[in-house]
């Protein structure tokens, strides 16, 4: 690997490792760090400004402000939550214009999907088996009533957010 891909992927694996945390955390704790949402967001100029990362900037502000927007409405009636709000925000900022509204639709397929898993029977024998293995935290979280949504945000980043910038294949990665 050369220089400049090394260059490109190191804030792609941090952003990677970054989203993992903050679904790990909202899944223990239902609740999303903010230096978690705020390192995902310091880190996305980082990578955008880098040569051949090929990013549109203004519209990822753009998006980003949209996104910050409307999830502040919903924050205030009560229909989400400000974690969930933030790391949407700094998510959308590297998912970027092209794949913005995909990533917004895909997030609510799959925390529909969750709030299914809530309200299921079958939670009940997931969360035993869990807590059997010792992951008491997760099946505490089975057995609430809340939705981790970052584990929807997150989800749905894998599955909108543009291949070539997700998995490092940038005009520098490339050559």
């Amino acid at each position: 690997m050369s220089l400049t891909a090394a260059i490109h992927a190191f804030p792609l694996a941090l952003f990677t490792g970054l989203l993992g945390l903050a679904a790990l955390t909202d899944l223990q704790e239902y609740r999303i760090p903010n230096s978690v949402t705020l390192a995902i967001a310091a880190l996305f100029p980082v990578y955008a400004l880098l040569p051949g990362a090929g990013v549109d900037v203004a519209g990822a502000l753009a998006v980003g402000a949209a996104v910050l927007a409307g999830g502040t409405a919903l924050f205030a009636l009560g229909m989400f939550g400000g974690g969930d709000v933030k790391l949407m925000t700094a998510v959308s900022l590297w998912v970027g214009p092209s794949a913005c509204l995909d990533f917004i639709l895909v997030t609510a397929l799959f925390g529909g999907a969750l709030a299914l898993v809530q309200i299921s029977h079958w939670r009940l024998a997931v969360a035993k088996v869990l807590a059997d293995r010792g992951e008491t935290d997760v099946a505490h979280t089975l057995l609430g009533r809340d939705v981790p949504y970052a584990v929807a945000i997150v989800a749905a980043t894998f599955v909108t957010m543009p291949v070539p910038s997700l998995l490092g294949a940038t005009p520098a990665l490339a050559g």
